[in-house]
């Protein structure tokens, strides 16, 4: 008896920690087993890091992070570093105080509107999207580089995307660069 009460509240607890893990984002149901098995396998390793003897050493580890659909804006951004143009991801949700902005980085000459209309076409139909990626501390506040694992908003890194209808992984990069032969 004892023990089929432990079974019954066991599973009571799981159902309600479920429960109230979608409530807070209903977007979570888009991610599946492997994507979780992913993340499990990555938190064990940094995704993004200082460089060796950083008077302020960092690190940021990929996770994933589910929005609605009617807080993405798509765009490209032109670096100015190197004056290429960047595909974003940016979330401006109204009903919390978050400001999210991901993108890809301008160490590859991306085909900006080839990725952006990708993503579009990714997020067609659907409600909400998850992205997978790390964060990137803003190194101009010594303060903040210490405190960046804490942090919730800001810059962040892609290395997956995903939708009910499927992925955009970072791996397959080299499909959306520009095509400099065919220039």
């Amino acid at each position: 008896m004892q023990k089929r009460l432990i079974s019954i509240l066991s599973i009571l607890f799981l159902m309600i920690f479920t429960i109230s893990f979608n409530w807070e984002n209903p977007y979570n149901d888009i991610l599946e087993e492997q994507d979780w098995v992913l993340f499990n396998q990555d938190k064990e390793k940094p995704a993004l890091s200082s460089i060796i003897n950083d008077p302020h050493p960092w690190q940021s580890h990929n996770e994933w992070k589910c929005f609605d659909k009617r807080d993405i804006d798509f765009s490209c951004a032109v670096d100015t570093s190197n004056k290429n143009e960047v595909p974003i991801i940016s979330i401006i949700n109204n009903r919390e105080a978050f400001d999210y902005e991901y993108d890809l980085g301008s160490e590859y000459e991306w085909d900006c509107k080839k990725v952006v209309n990708h993503w579009e076409n990714l997020m067609d139909g659907e409600d909400g999207i998850c992205l997978y990626g790390a964060q990137m501390p803003d190194l101009g506040d010594e303060n903040q580089v210490q405190e960046s694992n804490n942090l919730s908003t800001g810059l962040w890194y892609i290395n997956q995307i995903k939708t009910k209808k499927g992925y955009w992984k970072m791996e397959n990069y080299s499909e959306f660069l520009i095509d400099e032969d065919a220039e």
